[in-house]
């Protein structure tokens, strides 16, 4: 052992490995420089830590036959080691860093903005953004007047954060939902395990937390940041200060070096005092956190909007609080004060962060100028100007989704998945847009693809067991809404697309239990507002309109206890409307509609021809559904939403139908089904036009498209016996009746189409 010791010295290994530890470490330290110096690829310093101890047996080699004194020959063991090292050095560093970028981490655009100004920016690539959930923070002391400092305070870090594009930042107003069903109402106290669990299913890759006290008059607030998916504390921040601002901003940096971002990328990138960016008035801030929390907690729509105006008398110039009115009053039905809001927030947009003046801008040209080719032509801007902004493709990909341009949606996402492969939820985003399109083994592909990554996501089972039902596949799509509810027995989503599985296929005391189960598992108002949607489609599914509409009522009720925004709540008005004049009630259908219209503020004053259409189609009055068409074609071209065109298309259709045009009527419904090819009904009035027009092989086989998916469907096989009837076939056409009346058996005796059917059966014989 002494003579290896000894020869190891006379080569001189222990010298050689020892500068070559030491000429490594200044390789490493001078690449974490370079890394902070000109915000490259952090993984560089992790190749050059890897590319140095994979070489190691190379100098191991040279160190043991040339480190002695003298003339030394290349041996034969070093001519197949060196190469042989470097080979595996090769495949190894390539097996690793395959794919990663080793570059800069920035990148250099010039666009146009949409005034033709050229705009120059430095970027982050997507690879090398910090993906972040932020919580309310808990409040340790005893003073309750520093609650609305736990949302202040990490509500400001966002804002602050929000001007770093390395940023990609989320708080609880992306989940309030979630934390409601957890029981947590106001988003504080909630356990660690759970704030983990929630950032996991945002797909986040850290969390920060922490708490709030206050001690010799000055905020002191304790941060903790953890690395997601190993639930490991990376950084605990202590800040203390008298101003809740000034704890914004050193915290803001505090966590950016806790992050590892580039020293020179911290100093270099755009970063106001949030004070100056936000407010630096805290009662005008305080007065938005509050309009914040009933917006985003409370439900409250009038207090929200009260406190964001509070917020913008103290501070004018104050462009968030002009944003959340906006928010307030636009979701609120409130059209001028929206107007009004947005307005003032664009004219104060150098209070915004960059990218939040994009948003500020797509929603002025949306409800202001109504102009929504102007809106998409500034997300388009957006994006080029920051490709790798995902939050801009986002953005991009709704406005061509609500425009009908679902390949170009498609388009925005798949770019998304390609900058960040983690934002899995793209995946059933797309899912879905094939799914609407008709597309269903692409949609069934692109959920396969999410549940191959999250095969515990009960949500991947319930998307997959809906798109089973559309094609028909009602034990497949069983056994996907029953595997969700393994995975959690409560939910109540399953449970409701259960029984719509059940009534739809003939059963329907089977889906009366399962929303019983619904209803006792469902933890929200929009979770029992669910259930009481499903129990009135069981309910005028059964032609009992009467309990339909008393069904219909509980669920608006439900939905204006809730955080739904009360424009959607008028919706939901709206586009049940028919169940009154099913139940004979006309006069209670149009004293409702002119009591919504009357209600409804521009730019949603036009949203009434959705309800003229519904009124007017049961009544059959063409004239009237013609003159509610017309001012939903006006709204169309007026918001952009040719996602309603469908809706058009087979209005229409039904115009030309009263009318006597069956011809045309059948090319409108064609035309509208293709554009939503889940809408199975269509097939309904497809199949009621081919049989007015004597086409009835063409009538049978559109009425079994509307059968294969629900089995039990009454209007479907009262038609299809009417069908069977003109046929000659009277067995056949009493069958059809006779499921029909089973479905409608204790219907209301106002229900006219249980009327019709009785006296087909009767004249049938049956």
């Amino acid at each position: 052992m002494a003579g290896f010791t000894t020869e190891l010295f006379r080569r001189r290994i222990p010298q050689i490995l020892g500068a070559y530890l030491i000429a490594s470490w200044a390789v490493l330290e001078f690449a974490d420089w370079a890394v902070n110096r000109y915000v490259l690829s952090p993984y560089l310093v992790d190749f050059a830590f890897a590319l140095l101890a994979l070489m190691a047996p190379s100098v191991l080699l040279l160190a043991w036959f040339h480190g002695a004194p003298g003339r030394d020959t290349w041996t034969r063991l070093e001519k197949i080691g060196i190469p042989l090292n470097l080979a595996v050095a090769g495949i190894v560093l390539f097996g690793v860093f395959q794919g990663r970028d080793l570059g800069a981490a920035t990148t250099t655009v010039v666009v146009a903005d949409e005034e033709g100004n050229q705009l120059e920016r430095v970027v982050p690539k997507s690879e090398f953004r910090r993906k972040i959930a932020l919580f309310p923070l808990d409040n340790v002391s005893a003073d309750t007047s520093l609650a609305w400092m736990q949302y202040g305070i990490p509500l400001a870090l966002l804002h602050d954060l929000r001007q770093d594009l390395f940023f990609d930042v989320r708080n609880e107003q992306h989940f309030p939902e979630r934390l409601r069903e957890a029981g947590y109402l106001t988003g504080v106290g909630v356990p660690l395990g759970l704030k983990r669990e929630i950032a996991e299913e945002q797909h986040r890759d850290y969390l920060l937390t922490g708490t709030l006290d206050r001690v010799d008059g000055e905020i002191v607030v304790e941060a903790e940041l953890y690395d997601v998916l190993r639930g490991r504390l990376l950084e605990r921040m202590t800040v203390s200060a008298a101003d809740l601002m000034q704890i914004a901003d050193s915290l803001s940096v505090q966590l950016k070096r806790g992050l590892e971002i580039p020293e020179q990328r911290i100093e270099d990138a755009a970063d106001l005092p949030v004070g100056e960016l936000v407010t630096s008035d805290e009662s005008a801030f305080h007065e938005h956190i509050e309009g914040y929390r009933h917006l985003v907690f409370g439900g409250d729509w009038q207090a929200a909007l009260s406190r964001f105006k509070a917020a913008t008398e103290a501070d004018p110039a104050f462009a968030y609080a002009h944003f959340g009115a906006y928010m307030t009053a636009v979701l609120g039905n409130l059209g001028p004060v929206a107007q009004e809001a947005i307005t003032a927030a664009v004219e104060h947009e150098y209070r915004l962060a960059e990218r939040d003046r994009y948003v500020a801008k797509i929603e002025y040209y949306q409800i202001v100028r109504q102009d929504p080719a102007k809106a998409i032509a500034v997300a388009q801007m957006q994006t080029e100007l920051f490709p790798d902004d995902i939050e801009a493709r986002l953005r991009l990909g709704y406005l061509h989704t609500v425009q009908n341009d679902r390949p170009a949606a498609i388009q925005q996402y798949e770019r998304i998945l390609e900058l960040d492969p983690s934002q899995h939820d793209m995946l059933q985003s797309i899912g879905e847009l094939y799914e609407s399109m008709g597309e269903f083994e692409q949609a069934l592909d692109y959920y396969g693809r999410y549940l191959e990554r999250f095969p515990d996501s009960e949500r991947s089972f319930r998307v997959v067991g809906e798109l089973y039902r559309q094609l028909g596949k009602q034990e497949d799509a069983r056994a996907n809404f029953e595997r969700a509810l393994v995975i959690d027995p409560g939910n109540v989503e399953a449970l409701t697309s259960l029984a719509q599985l059940e009534y739809s296929a003939g059963q329907p005391a089977e889906a009366e239990a399962r929303l019983a189960e619904a209803s006792d598992a469902a933890r929200t108002p929009v979770q029992q507002a669910q259930v009481y949607e499903r129990l009135r489609d069981l309910a005028e599914w059964q032609g009992r309109t009467r309990e339909a509409i008393r069904y219909r009522e509980q669920q608006i009720a439900q939905l204006e206890a809730s955080t739904y925004p009360p424009l959607l709540t008028i919706v939901n008005r709206l586009t049940s409307l028919d169940l009154f004049v099913q139940a004979g009630q006309t006069r209670a259908a149009l004293d409702s509609l002119a009591s919504i219209q009357q209600a409804l503020e521009p730019p949603w004053d036009l949203l009434g021809s959705i309800g003229e259409v519904v009124v007017y189609r049961d009544l059959g009055d063409a004239e009237k559904l013609a003159a509610g068409l017309e001012t939903l074609e006006q709204m169309i071209q007026a918001t952009g939403f040719e996602n309603l065109r469908q809706v058009a298309l087979r209005a229409e259709g039904w115009v030309l139908e009263l009318e006597g045009d069956c011809a045309q009527a059948l090319d409108r419904f064609a035309e509208s089904f293709a554009l939503l090819p889940t809408k199975v009904d269509a097939h309904t009035d497809i199949g009621r036009c081919e049989r007015k027009l004597g086409r009835l092989d063409d009538a049978e086989a559109s009425l079994e498209r509307v059968l294969q998916v629900r089995p039990a469907d009454p209007k479907a096989l009262l038609e299809l016996a009417r069908v069977r009837e003109e046929a000659g076939d009277r067995e056949g056409a009493l069958e059809r009746v006779e499921a029909t009346l089973e479905v409608w058996a204790g219907a209301d005796v106002e229900f006219e189409p249980a009327a019709e059917a009785r006296a087909l059966q009767a004249r049938l014989g049956g």
